[in-house]
């Protein structure tokens, strides 16, 4: 009994010193967020604005639109930007008391789609889950967000392949599509493996997209497919979907999802 009782007490001395023992991280291995980056509208004709906020004291946010890394030197955020081409913005925090963490991205496109009064057909449908506004959702220049599931602005897919039918009022010069989409591979969502351009049934133009080794982070993405520069009155955009999700995902051996909110023809 008297062993009992010592064997109690020391063991009490030990898990009492034992939960005294606390770590707490420093302020130098605090890692911070992203600045939240906000444009009214990703696609322009003229110009766009674009702000970015971070409700922390001391913290600059740095960015670049040249898709080259923020750095200490990068240019400092103090008022809104305003774009007149095309650019990816990048931008990360810097604070004197915690490391610079993650970079939040944001794409933007300055566009002269050729699309008015176009007749366009998608072949299949899109599920009814993701049928945002119909075929209109390709040419309303509104660009969907990540948020996919509380936004109109989608069509989605689960095919082997989706054709995109534009008939054009007039004959139009083309030398480039852009095919507005995004990854969220969390949501068995991908890029498609190619795309593919037609005018009365010549392939005009083509581009291959290079399958993920691992689960990317969730983006927005603009696909361009350069086409012989020429006169046309009608082109079939053919998207051609991984043959099966990647083996490292969960989802392997399905056909993954494929997400377009516009069609651009410039």
């Amino acid at each position: 009994m008297r062993y009992s009782c010592l064997f109690l007490i020391f063991a009490g001395l030990f898990f009492s010193c034992k939960s005294e023992n606390i770590v707490y991280l420093s302020s130098d291995e605090v890692h911070m967020s992203a600045p939240i980056i906000h444009s009214d509208n990703l696609f322009f004709a003229d110009s766009a604005v674009v702000t970015m906020n971070f409700s922390m004291p001391e913290t600059i946010i740095k960015y670049t639109t040249n898709t080259s890394e923020v750095t200490h030197t990068s240019t400092d955020y103090n008022t809104p930007i305003i774009l007149k081409k095309s650019a990816t913005i990048q931008a990360k925090n810097f604070h004197p008391d915690y490391i610079s963490g993650e970079t939040a991205i944001l794409k933007l496109r300055k566009t002269n789609s050729k699309l008015a009064a176009s007749v366009i057909a998608v072949q299949p449908a899109a599920n009814h889950r993701y049928s945002g506004t119909g075929e209109a959702t390709l040419t309303d220049l509104k660009k969907g967000s990540l948020s996919f599931s509380n936004d109109d602005k989608w069509l989605g897919f689960q095919e082997d392949s989706i054709r995109i039918l534009i008939d054009f009022p007039t004959a139009k010069t083309v030398s480039k599509v852009v095919v507005s989409t995004m990854a969220n591979h969390g949501a068995w969502i991908f890029l498609p493996h190619k795309i593919e351009v037609y005018s009365e049934n010549i392939k005009i133009g083509s581009k291959v997209i290079k399958a993920p080794q691992q689960e990317d982070n969730n983006t927005l993405e603009f696909i361009e497919i350069p086409v012989l520069k020429n006169l046309y009155k009608n082109i079939k955009i053919e998207i051609i979907s991984l043959s099966e999700i990647p083996k490292w995902h969960q989802g392997s051996g399905t056909i993954p999802w494929f997400f377009t909110d516009e069609i651009l023809v410039e």
